[in-house]
């Protein structure tokens, strides 16, 4: 049935007498919200994709045009390059340091070398002195006894003191 209402109105009301009329119209509502529901959800994945921003937990960056980073992304970038420029630093003075210490212990390995040289070759001399030491005590010996090798050796060990 199909009413006038007053400011051009047209109500349609239906009457529950036959339940195919209400079937139709239950399924007529039914379709009619199904497609609403469908449209709405088409437009909020568009706009979704449209806008990736907002499904992240950052806050949207509507008002930013495209591609153009906000304050907050560049003071990020700088201090990401400070921290980049201060790490090449640091590790070109680690390498001049390590390098540094390479040249000191080149350094003292040939000193120790030297050292180590010298030591044998004062051995070596030692060893001879100490063979010429003895020939020259049993010289002494054979020639004036055993009396005058012992007063020798006294008084050259007095005399080395």
């Amino acid at each position: 049935m199909e009413e006038k209402v007053p400011n051009n109105k047209l109500i349609i009301r239906l009457k529950p007498s036959k339940p195919k009329e209400v079937s139709k119209a239950c399924y007529l509502r039914i379709s009619l919200l199904t497609i609403l529901c469908f449209h709405i959800m088409f437009i909020l994945i568009i706009f979704l994709f449209s806008f990736p921003s907002l499904m992240r937990d950052t806050p949207p960056k509507l008002l930013q045009p495209h591609g153009s980073p906000t304050k907050e992304e560049l003071r990020k970038e700088r201090r990401r390059e400070a921290n980049r420029k201060c790490a090449q630093r640091k590790r070109k003075r680690e390498q001049e340091a390590f390098q540094e210490l390479e040249g000191s212990v080149a350094k003292l390995r040939t000193e120790v070398q030297l050292f180590h040289e010298e030591l044998t070759r004062l051995h070596k001399e030692n060893k001879e002195l100490d063979e010429e030491n003895n020939s020259i005590q049993e010289e002494i010996s054979k020639m004036h006894g055993m009396e005058l090798s012992a007063k020798f050796v006294i008084s050259y060990a007095v005399d080395e003191v």
